[in-house]
């Protein structure tokens, strides 16, 4: 990462080299005297399109501007996209932070097929059977390491879009979900909602609207669904709801406790207790607050 003040240093080092004052460099690059002095103190960085300028005027290369050997940096300075293949993850992740979203975003459309192709193969069953590392991780491509370390700098409008090409081209989106808005993940969850059911939606729930995970629970509850998987990431308000279409289609709602508000499953178990007796609160025993077992017990054991 950037040492602001070691940049700093070297460009006032420069600066005085050429016997320049801080309103000259200024004014050979159509700034401010006040950013320059900033980036002396190391308060800031210069942007990234000023960096050939400032080599230009000192006669260096950017390189020895940064203080480091960076040729993202430098493909990105020239207003070029980076080469992929010719940087670290480590190196691109460095260039992200002072680069303009759409320089990384069209980085990533001119590589948008390896890396893709990347994402997919790490997302897939056979990426879990790779040998561990020496730390005990698994190892990642170049590709993948890419990707994931430039979508955090894109516009979230962007990722979607490249998301949605993705699957065009039936490649796995996972990797892209973090970094969408959410209006575009409930798009494209209820897409593959309606073409694949809850299998199809499970990388997406974590990043999906509340509105949207509880509307598709009242759905796979009507159909009677397996919802295990949307249970976690619904509301109170919903499951309770999904509890009543239980109870309307005489289905057992013992999966549904853990997630159900306070008062539904004392409600629930007042029921069982009018119905079946003290014996059958089993299941709701553990779901029950202190208060709701004492009513039950006075209701249905004291009296």
């Amino acid at each position: 990462m950037f040492d602001t003040i070691t940049i700093g240093r070297k460009i006032a080092e420069l600066r005085k080299a050429h016997n320049m004052t801080q309103f000259e460099l200024a004014d050979a690059l159509g700034i401010s005297f006040q950013a320059v002095s900033n980036w002396e103190r190391g308060a800031s960085m210069p942007d990234i399109s000023k960096l050939p300028e400032l080599a230009e005027i000192f006669g260096v290369t950017i390189d020895e501007v940064l203080g480091k050997n960076n040729p993202a940096i430098v493909q990105l300075a020239h207003g070029e996209t980076i080469d992929t293949r010719a940087a670290t993850p480590e190196e691109i992740e460095e260039a992200a932070m002072i680069a303009k979203p759409s320089q990384l975003e069209k980085t990533v459309a001119d590589n948008f097929d390896s890396l893709t192709d990347a994402a997919a193969s790490a997302s897939s069953p056979e990426s879990e059977d790779k040998t561990p590392g020496e730390n005990g991780e698994k190892s990642e491509s170049h590709d993948y390491g890419v990707l994931k370390v430039l979508l955090p700098y894109l516009n979230d409008s962007d990722v979607a879009r490249l998301a949605r090409e993705a699957l065009a081209k039936g490649k796995s989106i996972g990797i892209f979900l973090p970094f969408m808005d959410e209006k575009s993940v409930d798009e494209l969850a209820q897409s593959a909602f309606e073409k694949g059911g809850i299998d199809a939606i499970t990388s997406y729930l974590p990043f999906m609207s509340d509105d949207k995970v509880d509307g598709m629970l009242a759905i796979a509850a009507q159909r009677g669904d397996s919802i295990a998987y949307l249970l976690p990431f619904a509301s109170d308000s919903a499951v309770d709801a999904c509890a009543d279409e239980y109870a309307a289609q005489g289905r057992d709602a013992a999966i549904l406790l853990p997630f159900m508000s306070d008062d539904k499953v004392l409600r629930l178990a007042r029921l069982v207790c009018k119905r079946d007796g003290t014996g059958a609160l089993k299941k709701s025993l553990p779901f029950l607050r202190d208060d709701g077992v004492r009513q039950l017990m006075k209701e249905f054991v004291e009296k």
